[in-house]
């Protein structure tokens, strides 16, 4: 049996989804979200937020006409939900609010005896995302799930520089160092072990990047180039964690030193990373974290599939991934592009994973160094 009831990045049944539409002329992420109902399991809820009530309305019946085979409900942030739902689309009674749809970073949700919900707000959020668990989540109720925000403790990352499981806790070294600067780094990792502990067994926080200098600008958070597993194998039984490796992939057959330039900066700092991670005792294996070239350097896309959903439950192992060559087949880089695929599929499988891919347009969110996890959150598993 899976611990089910100890908080995990990816232990448990995904049983609640939260995604965003802040903005409906944003077909790609009604696009995305559309593309996540379809393959969540049929007993996971997917809880979409809405900005405004006429948009919430409104994608309610965008979704209905698409999704005919699932009822699709509406609600309000500030009034009961119900206990079970497939897709229930919510928005603020009233008033207008601007939050993104990044709903990754501005809140940790952690689970734990499964008559609570604990929150912790983050100061590594967007600006405009810091009122989000404060004013809306921490008062919601789920059937008999209360919510509550953490008034104590902030969590000293954005949410997708965080990932745990078992005992360990991860955190991107040099936004936890910046936040914890003013208590010091020992007094940082207590209150955040402190803060776990309520709905864990947390003893050991790792700062991936400590031994190395910043993290290149395509890499602001962990969840871009790291994946917790969950497998131990070989006679040492070493937690296996998937660690991105970069790979240049032109637009056309000449190659481009500025964009190969790029892929070494990256790879000699994910080098380093995976070098930590062998002297703490993990074994990381490379998986293609693709960079694609553009027409301006700045707009090169990195294609990460570390940034997915896992989930490890008794009813078997399954992995959510982006699908970068979905509707794509026109662009010359598309054959690299399902090569990596396959061998990221491959691999997934190699640990007794399902592999199930979210069909939908991703590229239109890389600009902004963000994927599959950083624009979904579980709010429960089970």
């Amino acid at each position: 049996m899976y611990a089910s009831n100890k908080f995990s990045s990816i232990e448990g049944r995904i049983k609640t989804l939260l995604m965003a539409a802040p903005d409906l002329g944003d077909r790609d992420q009604i696009g995305r979200i559309s593309a996540v109902l379809k393959v969540v399991p049929a007993d996971a809820g997917l809880l979409v937020w809405c900005n405004f009530a006429a948009d919430r309305d409104a994608l309610q019946a965008h979704l209905q006409v698409t999704h005919k085979d699932i009822k699709i409900s509406r609600g309000d942030a500030g009034s009961p939900l119900p206990a079970e739902f497939r897709c229930l689309v919510i928005s603020p009674p009233g008033e207008k609010e601007n939050y993104s749809h990044w709903v990754r970073d501005p809140l940790l949700f952690c689970w734990g005896n499964g008559k609570s919900v604990g929150i912790l707000r983050s100061r590594g959020a967007k600006l405009e995302d810091q009122s989000w668990p404060e004013k809306y989540f921490g008062k919601i109720k789920i059937g008999n799930l209360a919510f509550t925000v953490n008034k104590e403790t902030f969590l000293p990352v954005a949410g997708g520089n965080f990932l745990c499981h078992q005992n360990t806790v991860f955190v991107g070294h040099h936004q936890f160092a910046a936040f914890a600067a003013d208590a010091g780094i020992p007094s940082g990792e207590e209150q955040l072990l402190n803060a776990l502990n309520e709905n864990g067994n947390f003893t050991r926080v790792i700062r991936i990047g400590e031994t190395v200098g910043r993290e290149p600008t395509r890499l602001p958070h962990i969840d871009l180039y790291l994946t917790l597993t969950g497998i131990r194998r070989g006679w040492r039984k070493k937690y296996v964690v998937l660690l991105g490796e970069c790979m240049a992939i032109h637009k056309d057959r000449t190659p481009d030193a500025d964009v190969d330039n790029i892929a070494a900066g990256i790879n000699r700092y994910l080098d380093a990373v995976k070098k930590q991670l062998i002297a703490e005792g993990f074994e990381p294996l490379r998986i293609p974290l693709p960079l694609i070239a553009s027409d301006t350097l700045r707009n090169a896309s990195l294609c990460s599939y570390n940034n997915c959903l896992v989930q490890r439950s008794d009813s078997g192992n399954t992995v959510w991934l982006p699908r970068y060559t979905w509707n794509r087949e026109p662009e010359p880089w598309y054959p690299a592009l399902k090569t990596a695929e396959e061998t990221v599929t491959k691999t997934w499988e190699s640990l007794g994973y399902s592999v199930q891919f979210v069909d939908a347009n991703f590229h239109s969110i890389l600009d902004e160094y963000g994927s599959l996890h950083c624009i979904t959150q579980e709010i429960r598993r089970v």
